[in-house]
Parts: structure tokens; C-alpha cells; sequence
């Protein structure tokens, strides 16, 4: 994976999503619980992030809402989930969601194109993770997208990586 690594901390990221998301103060994105920082690839990990809080809102059918995010360190890995209080995702379609250029809603109901969650599902694997889906309407309010990252940092150059680049 290329790209910047670095140190990921839910709770001061949570900050930079409330203002990112400042135009749409109608719903509280609150953070649940935060494993700590931990290392990873930044812009996907964010990007991951953005839109799944972007489609929690946008898809939401009330005019304000709670989103709730929170992270779980493994020994391997970490869990972030993202959840919210909408009408949640009929299980017939929890498959779809993630095929590119796919909504469940037609453009004049609701703005967008169908790219959020596949990228989310793209970046997700291109991190070595995966990307889930929980809902049942017909039991309870609301979806819990869940992403598994590994917890890596990348590798050290070695003298011989290296040494190709002297010549």
C-alpha cells in the first residue's frame, strides 16, 4: 500500500468530522469508545471513514439523527464501527449496496451515485481488511457498518532495498 502512514486516533478524528460535516449540525456523531491511536495508511482509512458518516446522514429518513462510531484493538487487527438510528437496510439488499454505481433509492430522492459504499469496500480490501454490513429493519432501527483493519506498520527499507538507488 502506498500512501502516508501514520498515527489514526478515532476521537481527534471524530473532531475533524464534525467539522466537516458542520452544514449538517441536525446530527451528533458521538464516539462510542476509542481504542487509542494506532498506526495506518491515513488518506483510505479517512476516506473509509467520511463515507460512512456521509451515508449515514444522507440516508437517514428523519431530519436529524445520531451517528456513533467507536474502535476495538485485537492483536491483529482493528474493528471501527460506524452506526446510526436510520430506517435501516432490508437484508435483500445488504449485497447490493456494495456494487459500484448502485443505489437502493432513485436519484431524485436521494443525491448520490452509487460510489460511497463500493470505495469504502475497495479501500477496505485494499488495506487488507474487510468491510460488513448488520441491519434489520423488521427488528430494530438503524445500520452498524463494521471495518476490520490490520494492524501493520510498514516495512523498513533494508540496506539492500536500498542500495539500487545509490548507483
Amino acid at each position: 500500500m502506498d500512501g502516508e502512514h501514520g498515527s489514526f486516533n478515532l476521537t481527534t478524528f471524530a473532531d475533524e468530522l464534525r467539522l466537516y460535516f458542520n452544514s449538517n449540525s441536525a446530527f451528533e456523531i458521538r464516539v462510542e469508545q476509542d481504542c487509542g491511536s494506532f498506526g495506518a495508511y491515513l488518506t483510505p482509512l479517512k476516506t473509509i471513514l467520511i463515507n460512512l458518516v456521509s451515508n449515514a446522514s444522507k440516508h437517514h429518513d428523519r431530519s436529524s439523527g445520531t451517528i456513533r462510531i467507536s474502535s476495538e484493538r485485537y492483536p491483529n487487527y482493528v474493528e471501527i464501527t460506524v452506526a446510526d438510528d436510520g430506517p435501516g437496510i432490508p437484508k435483500q439488499y445488504q449485497d447490493q449496496i456494495f456494487v459500484l454505481f448502485q443505489t437502493l433509492k432513485s436519484r431524485d430522492e436521494v443525491e448520490g451515485s452509487g460510489l460511497g459504499l463500493a470505495l469504502v469496500q475497495k479501500l477496505a480490501r485494499s488495506l487488507g481488511g474487510s468491510v460488513s454490513v448488520v441491519s434489520n429493519p423488521d427488528v430494530a432501527r438503524g445500520t452498524v457498518f463494521t471495518v476490520r483493519v490490520p494492524l501493520n506498520t510498514p516495512s523498513a527499507k533494508t540496506p539492500n532495498d536500498i542500495q539500487g538507488l545509490a548507483a
